[in-house]
């Protein structure tokens, strides 16, 4: 939700444009970290939870 609504803001207070693939790469990314710092699972690669995080999270 941050990621959208940063974007949003983005759109609306800096005429900025929306790209849906951006979008997407940085809630990957965001994910991720949250995930390394937050969870109690063993770490998973970038690349792991790109192509699975449910993997990742399952461990």
């Amino acid at each position: 939700m941050w990621v959208i609504r940063k974007a949003r803001n983005e759109c609306l207070f800096n005429e900025g444009v929306i790209r849906c693939a951006e979008l997407v790469e940085e809630i990957k990314v965001l994910s991720w970290r949250w995930s390394l710092t937050r969870l109690k699972i063993p770490p998973c690669l970038f690349y792991e939870w790109v192509w699975n995080p449910k993997d990742c999270l399952s461990r």
